[in-house]
């Protein structure tokens, strides 16, 4: 099948706009001497000039595309070829309609550490009252922090329309994390027990997010939970171990739950053990992109436009939220961030996973 798919790049400022059409150029791979800078540099890229105007993107490798107008609102997103969308019995509400109840500080597992301890890894769990409808998709957030600071938060806003949504925390750079057996090839990539404390922190936050989603699924009859719809939401670190976990894991035979989305706030896939982009293939998890152009810590054309490119060779659904002129900090107020036609970026990615999840 044929697969043109249509990303709108939106913009802060209220200079007009044009369609134009174009081929997102290849992202550049850098590759250092040591895996301590390589990992380092995945967080730490410069910014590159970006396109000031709205892009239809259409696939090189798909011969012949048929031509398709750029919308002037929001893009409507693109299922792959063979998507199969389930009869929904719930689905959730664009707007806050639950009342919300929160389980604090659940430990959902341990961690290991260089001095053979053990951490306990906490989540909190945000449960919506939907009454008898079910079942509900599953959000996890993971926060961002360059894997050595930040932590969870309950994910209210999420809960509240209508999702069972989590917030987790991972082993983070000064816990001196020692990656367990589930990902052992990932972890022999980045040179074992002699990286980094902040590489093995890469590693074990994969590794921990898989075991949150273990823990999740272990109480999804009690919990009413959806397991064909699951999503992963991160911002900064937070992205790169969400894209890591959709995409880079299964480079590596790591096993874990399908994931149906990931929502990438200024995230990016490793270039060094990933390939970047290259990394996505079809049928995996679509993508909901929002990063900043001026982001001098996660570059945008070298981590966004490399996704893109990546989502679309493999077709998958995607859609991509330049934000003009912004920097790393948006993060800070990313609930607030809104795009050129002052919608907010959190109701956009609402009406994504909407239209993914239930084809509506």
């Amino acid at each position: 099948m044929r697969l043109t798919v249509t990303v709108l790049f939106l913009f802060l400022s209220a200079c007009a706009t044009e369609v134009i059409s174009t081929t997102v150029p290849e992202a550049t791979v850098d590759i250092d001497a040591t895996v301590e800078t390589r990992v380092a540099e995945e967080l730490d890229t410069a910014v590159s000039k970006t396109p000031t105007s709205i892009i239809q993107i259409t696939p090189t490798q798909t011969p012949e595309p048929t031509p398709t107008s750029a919308p002037t609102s929001t893009p409507t997103p693109q299922l792959p070829n063979g998507t199969i969308v389930l009869s929904a019995v719930f689905k959730p509400s664009l707007e806050k309609s639950y009342e919300v109840s929160v389980e604090e500080a659940v430990v959902y597992g341990t961690g290991g550490t260089m001095d053979g301890g053990q951490v306990e890894l906490l989540l909190d769990l945000a449960i919506p009252d939907t009454g008898t409808d079910g079942p509900r998709p599953l959000f996890v957030h993971i926060h961002g922090g360059g894997f050595v600071e930040g932590s969870r938060w309950p994910q209210w806003d999420v809960a509240e329309r209508g999702w069972v949504a989590a917030s987790i925390d991972y082993r983070l750079a000064g816990d001196e994390p020692l990656p367990g057996p589930r990902v052992k090839p990932f972890f022999d990539a980045i040179g074992g027990e002699s990286s980094s404390a902040r590489d093995r922190s890469v590693v074990a936050s994969v590794e921990d997010t898989l075991t949150a989603l273990d823990y999740l699924l272990s109480r999804a009859d009690e919990l009413n939970i959806d397991t064909d719809r699951i999503v992963l939401k991160g911002e900064s670190a937070g992205a790169f171990i969400a894209l890591n976990v959709a995409y880079c894991a299964d480079k590596f035979e790591i096993s874990g739950p399908t994931i149906a989305a990931v929502i990438d706030f200024a995230g990016g896939i490793s270039e060094t053990f990933c390939g970047g982009g290259t990394a996505i293939d079809p049928g995996e998890a679509a993508v909901f992109i929002a990063h900043g152009t001026a982001d001098a810590t996660v570059s945008f054309t070298d981590r966004a436009l490399s996704i893109v490119d990546g989502a679309t060779a493999a077709g998958i659904t995607y859609e991509l939220y330049p934000l003009e002129g912004v920097g790393h900090i948006w993060l800070l107020g990313m609930l607030e961030q809104t795009n050129a036609d002052g919608r907010k970026i959190d109701d956009l990615m609402y009406e994504f996973l909407n239209y993914v999840l239930y084809g509506e």
